[in-house]
Formats: structure tokens, sequence, C-alpha cells
């Protein structure tokens, strides 16, 4: 069911950024944590599995799941964001663009680093550049071995603690580098320990899932003390619910509709706010708000199954024949780890 849970964390940043409510600015923040720890648990099984011993295969794989369907979208956006009035709906399509920028939204990873005034095509992408620095960093050493992924829990775990003492910004334990080693350490820890998990499977998705859920719908970022409280306390409970409950979903037999839900989630990533902004645009609707969130989700919905579609016509081959050169017993292991299933060729997709 991780494939579900992908889904909606997408929602969630898809509510966040269209309906730009005060109270829920926390959905997106808290996702996109979700989508580190799933990223660190699954990059992990597949550098051991499928491509263990093979890092050319490995690296083509994490290409082909990220490169073709950004490109896509970027190129979409271009003339998009060059003919309308795209600046005044998301401040990276207000700047200039320099050669600095060129370069960063074309290679991605320099996006990780990059400031609010800085042009980005795909404004999130920015969470796209850190996952590939984190892939980078889970294929040198964080995914080798359990007591490397510990190591990085331990110093990553000291940097939110020192952020926290010496009264930092919220943000400095969000968008560095260095504050998603601490989710992305915890899920390939979680599947380092997939044999001890098994045994609690239901009691880590009820707990997980209750305390995330309440969390969730309980933070509110509308006023100054909800703001502390919500990226406070409220910040790590969803973090650690959220890896609870991505602990015992990953042991779950995988299903086609959970597959076809999850590999939409990273396409709905990319496209949102560029069908958020023609549809409210075309209807003549406030930016942002309840009603240009209901409005523009179907279509935003719609197009991701188009890009989807396209996907497993045209890359989906080249990662099935990549995979598929040496078979493991990784399946037979733990089930949920991306393979060809039989009517569907998912795609372990993961992106804020």
């Amino acid at each position: 069911m991780l494939g579900t849970l992908r889904f909606f964390l997408s929602l969630c940043v898809v509510f966040a950024h269209l309906a730009a409510l005060p109270a829920h600015f926390h959905t997106g923040v808290y996702a996109v944590f979700g989508f580190y720890v799933l990223s660190g648990f699954l990059v992990t099984g597949i550098l051991n599995g499928a491509y263990r011993g093979r890092p050319g295969a490995f690296l083509a794989n994490r290409a082909l799941k990220i490169f073709p369907a950004y490109y896509l979208v970027a190129m979409l956006t271009i003339p998009v964001i060059t003919l309308l009035p795209a600046g005044a709906y998301h401040p990276a399509w207000a700047a200039t663009p320099s050669n600095h920028d060129v370069l960063a939204n074309l290679l991605i990873f320099p996006l990780a680093w990059a400031k609010e005034a800085d042009l980005r095509l795909i404004p999130p992408a920015w969470s796209v550049g850190v996952e590939l620095v984190s892939y980078a960093l889970i294929f040198l050493f964080v995914g080798r071995r359990w007591w490397l992924a510990a190591a990085m829990l331990a110093a990553s775990s000291g940097y939110h603690a020192h952020a926290i003492m010496t009264g930092m910004p919220w943000g400095v334990r969000y968008f560095p580098i260095a504050a998603a080693a601490l989710p992305f350490s915890i899920g390939a820890a979680i599947f380092f320990s997939k044999s001890l998990i098994a045994r609690g499977r239901g009691w880590l998705i009820g707990i997980g899932g209750t305390t995330w859920i309440a969390n969730l719908g309980g933070m509110d970022t509308s006023t100054a003390a909800g703001l502390t409280i919500t990226f406070g306390p409220g910040f790590y409970i969803n973090l650690f619910s959220l890896a609870t409950l991505i602990a015992g979903l990953a042991t779950l037999p995988r299903l086609a509709f959970d597959d076809y839900l999850g590999d939409l989630s990273y396409p709905l990533f990319l496209l949102h706010w560029l069908v958020g902004f023609l549809t409210t645009l075309l209807f003549g609707l406030a930016p942002h708000g309840a009603i240009a969130f209901a409005v523009s989700l179907p279509v935003a919905l719609a197009a991701a199954v188009a890009l989807n579609q396209l996907l497993q016509a045209t890359i989906d081959p080249l990662q099935i024949k990549i995979r598929r050169r040496r078979e493991t017993s990784l399946t037979r292991q733990f089930p949920h780890l991306p393979q060809p299933a039989p009517t569907l060729q998912p795609r372990d997709r993961i992106a804020p």
C-alpha cells in the first residue's frame, strides 16, 4: 500500500500549494518529509536488490525515473511563463533567467540550493534536487550497510537537535540536504530492519496511521502559536508516525491499483503548479483558495494520467529491460519493492 500512501502525500502537496489555506500550510511540508522516508526506503531496497553490484544500471534506473518526466513538464512550462503573466502566480516564474538558472534547471540537483527568487520552471523541483543528492549519498554510503544508515541517522539527528537548541528557523530543519538526511536515513534504516518489522506489522500500521492522521488534522498554522507547535513537536510527530506507518505497510503484498496510484504521484507533483495556473486563468478564478484547488485538481489528475500513460509507453520498457538483466530474490523477501507487475509496469517514482 505504499503506492496509495505516495498518492495521498502528493495530494497533500497539491492541496497546500493550490488551496494555500493559512491554517493548512503544513500539509505540504509534512508530505515532503514522508516522500523522503519512502525514497530512502525504496532506493536502499533496489540498491541491495535488483541493482546490487550493478552501479551503472542503478544510476540509469534513477535517471529514467526522474529526468524524462521532468524535462517534458519543464518544456511545456517554458512557453506558458514566457507568454502569460505567470510571475504573479508564483515568484519562481517571475525571475529573469541567468546562466546559472539555466544550468540548474537542466541538471536539477543544483536546485537543492535554490533561493525563493531563483527561476525554477517547476517550482517545487528544489525537493527533486534534494532527492538526487540524497540518492547519491545512499548509493555511496547510506544504503550500503546498516551501520552506515545508523551513522547517518545519528548525525542527522544531531543536526536537527542543534537547530532546535540554537533557535534556528524551522526552514533550517526542512529545506537543506542536511535536514533531509534524517528522513532518508530513517527510510534506509527501515529497509535494514525488515526482518524485525514483519513481526509487528499490524501494530505499526495502526499506531503509525492513527497518530499521523490525528497530527496532520490537528495542526493549525494560522497563528504564531500554531506555527510554533506545527513546526516544532508536530513536525517530528509527523515524521516518526509516517515512518512507523511506512514500516508497517512495507511488508504488505503489492496490489495493481496501489502500483498505479503510486505511479501517478510524480506526474501529479510535477504538473500541479502549471495546471493550477492555467485552470485559474482560464476560468477567471482567484489564484489560490479552496475553489481554485477543487477546480484544478481534476484537471491535474487527468494530466497526470496522460503523462503516466506516455511514460509507460516510452520509458517503462527501458526500465524493465535494465531491471530484468538480473532477477533477484528480493521480491520473495520483501514483495512490495519495485518489480514488474503482471498487468502494469510500476515505477517506484518518489518525489516531493
